[in-house]
């Protein structure tokens, strides 16, 4: 049995030219869409400097910043003072009502001993 005979010669040039015209598209698109030119990677390569410089000093400026942020003790602390004084104003409170129920179990001593 021969190669010619048997039609094997037509699917292979078939796959053949499938083959050859894939390649010839993808290296098209590779020349014309992924190949860059030195000057075109220059300036990209610029922009990305600039861009990771921009990053950079945000980053610094926010670094510096949590610096002054209050920490999580100092935090504490002044919850803890916040709940003194809140105990020291009830407290005041307290003082303040037995003051004004004193006062005015005197205010009414005053009116019932006034002449009528």
């Amino acid at each position: 049995m021969e190669l010619s005979d048997s039609g094997w010669w037509q699917v292979i040039t078939a796959w053949l030219v499938t083959l050859l015209t894939g390649a010839t598209f993808w290296i098209s698109w590779g020349l014309h869409r992924s190949f860059v030119t030195r000057n075109e990677f220059t300036v990209s390569e610029r922009k990305n400097e600039e861009r990771d410089i921009s990053i950079e000093t945000r980053l610094t400026k926010l670094e510096t910043q949590m610096e002054y942020f209050p920490t999580s003790e100092s935090l504490e602390a002044v919850r803890n003072q916040f709940t003194r004084l809140h105990a020291e104003m009830d407290g005041l409170r307290d003082t303040m009502n037995r003051i004004d129920q004193r006062l005015g179990v005197l205010y009414e001593f005053q009116l019932n001993k006034e002449p009528k």
